[in-house]
C-alpha cells in the first residue's frame, strides 16, 4: 500500500515538474531569441530538470526498482541548477545591470526558494519510495516458512 502511494506521488511530482520545466525551457528559448547578445541560462537549467523529471517518470512506474542515492542526489542537483540560475538573475537585476530591475529581481528571488523547495520535495519523495520498498522487502523476509524455531534474522545464525 505504502509502496503504491509513494510511486503514485513520485509520478505526479515528476509529471508536474516535467511540464513546468518544458514551459520555462521554451520561455528561455524565446527570451534568448529576443536578446541582442548572450543567452538565457534557463535553456540549460530547465532542460536539466525536464530530463531528470522524464527519467524520474520512467523509473517511478510500479514494479520498477526505486532509484538509488546517486540518482536521488543528481535529480536534486538539477533543481539546484535552476535555483542557481535564478540567483544569477537576481544578481543581474540588482547588481550587474545599469538600471536596477526590481520586478525581475523579486521574481528571481522568489523562484530561488521555490525551486529549492521543489528539489527538496523530490529528494524526499525518492527517499520515501526507496524506504517503502525496503520496508516491504524486510516484512516479506520476516515472514519465514512457518517452521517453529526458524528465524530469518542474520544475527541468529551461528
Amino acid at each position: 500500500m505504502a509502496m503504491a502511494r509513494s510511486k503514485r506521488d513520485l509520478r505526479i511530482f515528476s509529471l508536474i515538474i516535467l511540464c513546468t520545466s518544458i514551459f520555462f525551457w521554451v520561455w528561455a528559448i524565446i527570451n534568448t531569441s529576443k536578446m541582442e547578445s548572450g543567452y538565457d541560462l534557463g535553456i540549460f537549467s530547465f532542460l536539466s530538470t525536464a530530463l531528470s523529471s522524464a527519467y524520474l517518470l520512467a523509473f517511478s512506474r510500479p514494479g520498477i526498482i526505486p532509484l538509488g542515492k546517486c540518482a536521488q542526489v543528481l535529480i536534486f542537483l538539477t533543481h539546484l541548477f535552476v535555483s542557481t540560475n535564478y540567483a544569477l538573475g537576481t544578481m543581474f537585476a540588482f547588481k550587474w545591470l545599469d538600471t536596477v530591475k526590481v520586478g525581475f529581481g523579486i521574481y528571481c528571488s522568489i523562484f530561488i526558494v521555490v525551486w529549492l523547495i521543489v528539489g527538496a520535495v523530490g529528494y524526499f519523495l525518492i527517499g520515501a519510495d526507496r524506504r517503502a520498498v525496503d520496508g516491504k522487502e524486510s516484512s516479506e523476509a520476516g515472514e519465514g516458512s512457518g517452521i517453529v524455531g526458524e528465524s530469518t534474522s542474520e544475527s541468529s545464525v551461528v
